[in-house]
């Protein structure tokens, strides 16, 4: 039934001379879809005069409501209405001031829900604009039902009506459709951020792709420090626990210094571009998205990724050879001993290894990290953190007024960043812990690290791996970056598409002219265009 368009089912009504439509002359169905309308009014105005809606917009409580005109109206509209069925007379008031006041309450939601990176928002407030969005469409087809004027918008109504009954009765006893509506709740709270965060690492023109090669350079000098610090920890064969968390702590305060220095690793970001895909496709509900307009946005988000993997990588890898390049002839030992070496090859060959199931798990680090950061975002404006900072009469005597300030703004716009960046390094820490003690080959292979594993193994072996096997290594590496990449982007994108409720076929009513892009003008997803102009801007790339 959902895959029949509404105009088929027009011409089927029609065609079998069914009428569910209602008029002054049809008296019973009349008075109930008036009462209906008049409870979705309650509810409407019921839900305009809930503090969370005044709280994230003041303006409702010093001008006059839409959600209570629109009850208001509603109500003369239904009393004149029974009146006309009563006496048979004409109708005074039509529905078309309703329809207006009910238009006025969608601008309200739809500005609520634009201010968000301002206000935040939370689980009630996502239900309270969901419901309200529903029921203001419900009472627009049972008026376009009522409607006396001729139209196809009538039967139209009744349609959309007719298989909205249909379906509620189908799922009314299922669990599954509970627990999917739940489900979108809280995935739209936790992506709503990470999806305005994704137009950041979303590169427009050359002077914004050359940006993110330099800040992906300068993480990719961090990294190999971090794999070094890896090195001595495991020197010292701390007991498991103890030696995982210390492992989290490197890795977690290593990604927080790339952060404090406006640096990006690469494989962060899919978690926050899917989302701003998925936004995209969202964009005009009810309409099929633009197909071009998409393809062009994911052209640019794969351009963005390839090169913050350069970047990372095309420092990582020199420098970590280098580096054990140096120690060797000045102290004539290795950094990495040779059997520990060979084991750090071993480990990214893509098919004698477990590389890629470890890289997958990375994805799924990845993605969840990005969620702890959408959500740590949007908990910190909904909360109001910098202005509680900023009202601690302690820390303002402590610090003064100023410090104090410049602490609650710099929390403010990176609290989110800075939580995501510890719970990734602590899942990156704990895994292979946590598969020794279950007795299971859990591990993570991260790209940039891979490369920084690389240039210390190569070294320390001194050319000793076979060339093929070495060639077979260096695609690993690569690999691996693929497979961080897909996993986390590919579970990004599936999820915030279910907290919008866009179809999964218009993910693959993309797959088409994705190809033809690809066979037409590939170089495009590796580099901006000579004549790229800006579209989107991107003005803070701190993440």
């Amino acid at each position: 039934m959902r895959a029949i368009g509404d105009e088929h089912w027009m011409r089927l009504f029609g065609t079998l001379g069914l009428d569910f439509l209602a008029s002054p002359g049809d008296r019973h169905t009349a008075l109930e879809i008036l009462e209906s309308i008049q409870t979705l009014s309650y509810r409407i105005a019921a839900i305009g005069l809930e503090p969370e809606l005044a709280r994230v917009l003041p303006e409702l409580r010093q001008f006059e409501s839409p959600f209570v005109a629109q009850h208001l109206e509603t109500q003369r509209f239904i009393e004149d209405y029974r009146r006309a069925l009563s006496d048979g007379s004409a109708l005074r008031h039509d529905h078309l001031h309703v329809l207006v006041l009910l238009e006025q309450c969608s601008q309200v939601i739809a500005r609520i829900r634009r201010n968000t990176p301002s206000t935040g928002v939370s689980i009630a407030l996502t239900y309270l604009l969901q419901r309200a969005t529903e029921t203001i469409v419900r009472i627009q087809d049972l008026l376009a039902v009522l409607d006396p004027s001729p139209g196809e918008h009538r039967r139209s109504g009744a349609v959309r009506l007719f298989k909205l009954f249909v379906d509620a009765e189908c799922t009314k006893t299922l669990l599954r459709p509970h627990f999917a509506k739940n489900t979108e709740l809280l995935a739209r709270e936790i992506t709503e951020h990470a999806g305005r965060t994704g137009d950041h690492y979303i590169t427009n023109t050359r002077e914004e792709y050359r940006w993110m090669f330099r800040a992906a350079f300068g993480a990719g000098a961090i990294v190999p420090i971090l794999a070094f610090i890896k090195l001595w920890l495991h020197g010292l064969h701390a007991a498991p626990l103890v030696e995982g968390i210390l492992y989290g702590l490197n890795y977690a305060l290593g990604f927080v210094l790339i952060q404090l220095l406006h640096f990006t690793v690469a494989t962060k970001q899919p978690a926050m571009t899917a989302t701003r895909i998925a936004a995209a496709l969202d964009a005009s509900p009810g309409q099929r998205p633009r197909m071009d307009d998409m393809v062009e946005l994911i052209v640019r988000v794969c351009r963005s990724q390839f090169i913050a993997i350069v970047g990372n990588v095309a420092l990582a890898f020199p420098l970590a050879f280098f580096v054990c390049l140096a120690w060797s002839h000045a102290t004539g030992s290795h950094v990495a001993p040779p059997e520990k070496a060979a084991h750090l090859l071993q480990d990214l060959h893509p098919w004698r290894s477990l590389a890629l199931f470890h890289a997958a798990i990375a994805g799924v680090y990845l993605f969840l990290s990005g969620l702890v950061s959408g959500y740590c975002d949007n908990m910190t404006v909904y909360r109001r953190i910098p202005e509680r900072i900023r009202a601690l009469p302690w820390l303002r005597r402590l610090l003064g007024d100023t410090r104090t300030a410049a602490i609650a703004e710099y929390l403010g716009n990176n609290l989110g960043g800075l939580a995501g960046n510890v719970v990734f390094g602590f899942m990156l820490g704990l895994t292979g812990v946590i598969g020794f003690n279950l007795g299971l080959p859990l591990d993570i292979r991260h790209v940039t690290f891979a490369a920084a594993n690389l240039g210390i193994g190569l070294e320390a072996l001194q050319g000793e791996p076979f060339t093929a096997t070495l060639a077979w290594i260096f695609l690993g590496v690569a690999t691996i970056g693929v497979v961080n990449l897909l996993v986390s982007f590919t579970l990004a994108l599936m999820l915030a598409m279910k907290a919008r409720r866009v179809p999964f076929r218009y993910a693959r009513l993309l797959l088409l002219p994705l190809a033809g892009r690809l066979f037409t003008r590939p170089l495009d997803f590796l580099r901006p265009p000579r004549d790229e102009s800006v579209s989107e801007p991107s003005n803070e790339r701190s993440r």
